[in-house]
């Protein structure tokens, strides 16, 4: 939606000077001139910090002067510009409300659906997972040295995604798609991304949604992924041979990704933490982490080389699948290969 800087600036003049009577001429005076410093601002914004600013202005100004449409036109579109979807929408509609006949409220409108179709395909459903403690790591007998020792943690009430997140959400937050099997579609998981690709993920994620997602530790992820902490060998089940209920692993996955939510999910309503992609965790990893872990919600090593993955992918064996197993890679490394992630969020 373009229009042009001197059209709005004459538009928000006729608003100023009809809407005056409402809430006083000294400050439509003030609102007057954060709009007009708004919309020098955002003229010349080369940046996020310029486009702040500009914002600020515009938020002075409806502050100033709450039925100032132009005001509220000029704060939606700079919100959009941002990416802050959920403020957008609420300045827009604001806009229609306080200037239902003006000539552009049509595209308005138009523009309010377009993301509110955004936001959706950015939302993530998340399933609540009640804390508690357990014996993570090696309670099977059959693991590697890194998963020794079983050691007792606790974890504090949390939400985690209940699907990984998928090649939909991640074009519709970051207008790109890194995956390798983008043929598989926008209900696939996104693969190929690095750790730290993934951060940039969750900033632009949180600043359209006004919420705090970030990755699951390890402890929280194999908690979660053994069904809230149940002595489970694979998220879902403890036997190899039912394995394939609940993955794509090497043995069914013809060398490739599915949709995510199709096989069974464990007790917890959580899909695929066993198979179809490997899941990036929050943790710096150590292969002797678990002699020194804290019992309380740790939270990995305060530095490392490389990050934890967790659940296996589409080309790993039942071994590699097991919820204690232990991966560990640089997290600037994109890797053409399974790896994604779900996301979680802190119960407040």
């Amino acid at each position: 939606m373009k229009t042009s800087y001197y059209r709005l600036i004459i538009t928000s003049f006729i608003i100023m000077g009809l809407a005056a009577p409402v809430f006083g001429q000294s400050s439509a005076d003030e609102a007057r001139k954060h709009l007009v410093r708004g919309m020098a601002a955002i003229e010349m914004a080369k940046s996020e910090a310029e486009l702040t600013a500009a914002a600020a202005e515009f938020k002075k100004a409806t502050e100033l002067a709450p039925t100032m449409a132009a005001a509220w036109y000029n704060l939606g579109s700079v919100q959009s510009k941002m990416g802050q979807l959920k403020d957008a929408i609420a300045s827009y509609r604001r806009y229609v409300i306080l200037a239902p006949k003006a000539d552009d409220a049509q595209l308005v409108n138009d523009e309010i659906i377009k993301l509110e179709y955004r936001l959706e395909r950015a939302s993530i459903e998340l399933v609540f997972v009640k804390g508690g403690c357990f014996d993570m790591g090696d309670t099977f007998g059959d693991g590697l040295p890194n998963e020794k020792p079983a050691h007792n943690v606790c974890v504090s009430d949390f939400y985690m995604g209940k699907q990984e997140v998928t090649q939909g959400q991640w074009k519709a937050i970051m207008g790109n798609n890194p995956s390798h099997f983008t043929s598989c579609g926008d209900t696939c998981p996104v693969e190929s991304v690095s750790w730290n690709d993934i951060q940039d993920f969750i900033q632009e994620l949180n600043s359209k949604t006004s919420k705090s997602y970030r990755l699951p530790t390890e402890a929280e992820w194999e908690y979660a992924a053994r069904s809230g902490g149940k002595k489970e060998k694979y998220a879902g089940t403890s036997s190899e041979s039912s394995l394939g209920s609940y993955a794509w692993y090497k043995s069914n996955s013809g060398s490739k990704t599915y949709p995510v939510g199709q096989k069974q999910p464990n007790s917890l309503g959580l899909y695929d933490m066993s198979g179809n992609v490997w899941e990036w965790v929050s943790d710096w990893y150590d292969k002797n982490y678990y002699s020194s872990s804290p019992r309380d919600n740790p939270g990995g090593p305060s530095s490392g080389y490389a990050k934890v993955l967790r659940g296996g992918g589409w080309a790993d064996n039942p071994r590699d699948s097991r919820a204690s197993f232990r991966h560990a890679l640089d997290p600037s490394g994109r890797y053409d290969g399974p790896l994604g992630f779900r996301v979680a969020l802190s119960a407040r």
